[in-house]
């Protein structure tokens, strides 16, 4: 990570805002008052953050947040001087496809992570011939992470309950723990959805909860991904999925997770992974450079309305867009048609 104001330049506000939230001036703002900060940043000062919401791909709500800036200053200049000890724990895990990767300055967001249309792709390779699927959730899972867990996946669950002292030279990330809590009023429960931040603090617990899983029940295992919260894994038997479920229950509860068992379920792996609508509407939206006729442009946009429609979702509609946008559509000749 280049510098303690990247993920603050371009990580700050949730992507659901619009394009006139910026905080690129992040850097500016706090010029002359750094150091006095870093002398403060242990001080008890819990602040509020703005809270709102924006629907779901299936029409319901989800809760967004912006934390105050002076407080995600502290926690972008931790993950900025543990990079390496972030990077080490995410090579833990061998069934993520989510790892974050980091962005240059010019690009819109401080940090890209897979999106879940690269799902097929790995399960197909990483499954292999497995028989059965073990497809489990993690309930709520931004808004249940417990804030001490953090500390948990870097140094261990016992050590870590030994020394909890926020400045302890031995558990280093129980100082992340305290300024991710001073960020949302002091609650231990939940950690704020939106600002790229969050997002490598999550991926930190989840490739530690999937090393455990490994090490537990590895040998059952044919192969397996998992993207952000989301399981999918390959087993010979389905006793062996019932294990392995187990297993995930119990490691998940160690560091105060649940799945949700509403979509949760183990099935033949003759079943597709994604919904036939979505591998249809994909191969509509290949655009590559855009050079795409017209035709092509105006059946992909029928597509994507009409299977929005028929499935009562707007998820056809960001795909059509996040295509259009990867093929820089604006810069073609259908723009004008397009919009």
């Amino acid at each position: 990570m280049k510098s303690r104001f990247s993920l603050i330049n371009g990580g700050l506000y949730p992507e659901t805002l619009p394009p006139c939230f910026i905080s690129l001036d992040a850097k500016r703002a706090f010029h002359g008052i750094v150091s006095a900060l870093d002398q403060a940043k242990f001080h008890e000062k819990k602040t509020e953050y703005s809270r709102y919401n924006s629907t779901k791909h299936d029409g319901s709500r989800r809760f967004f947040g912006t934390p105050n800036i002076v407080t995600y200053f502290h926690i972008s200049s931790f993950i900025w001087r543990n990079w390496k000890s972030f990077e080490a724990n995410f090579a833990l895990s061998s069934f993520s496809i989510g790892k974050p990767k980091l962005m240059g300055d010019t690009d819109e967001r401080a940090v890209k992570v897979p999106s879940l249309s690269e799902l097929s792709k790995h399960t197909s390779t990483n499954l292999k011939f497995a028989p059965f699927i073990l497809k489990a959730d993690i309930a709520q899972c931004f808004p249940s992470i417990y804030t001490h867990s953090i500390s948990w996946a870097a140094h261990g669950i016992e050590q870590s309950k030994g020394d909890t002292n926020k400045d302890s030279t031995a558990n280093t990330y129980n100082a992340l723990d305290f300024f991710v809590r001073n960020g949302q009023r002091g609650n231990t429960r939940g950690v704020i959805v939106g600002p790229d931040a969050y997002r490598l603090i999550a991926e930190f617990i989840l490739s530690k909860i999937d090393d455990e899983l490994q090490k537990a029940v590895g040998n059952l295992i044919v192969g397996a991904v998992r993207h952000v919260d989301d399981y999918y894994i390959g087993l010979r038997t389905e006793h062996d999925a019932q294990s392995v479920l187990s297993h995930l229950r119990e490691v998940l509860a160690s560091y105060e997770l649940n799945l949700n068992d509403h979509k949760t379920r183990i099935y033949s792996s003759l079943e597709p992974i994604n919904d036939l609508w979505a591998q249809r509407l994909r191969d509509h939206m290949r655009f590559g450079t855009f050079g795409s006729s017209h035709d092509r442009v105006e059946r992909a946009i029928s597509e994507a309305v009409t299977t929005a429609k028929e499935i009562g979702s707007d998820s056809p509609i960001k795909i059509m867009l996040r295509s259009f946008d990867e093929a820089e559509a604006y810069r073609g000749p259908h723009w004008e048609f397009i919009e």
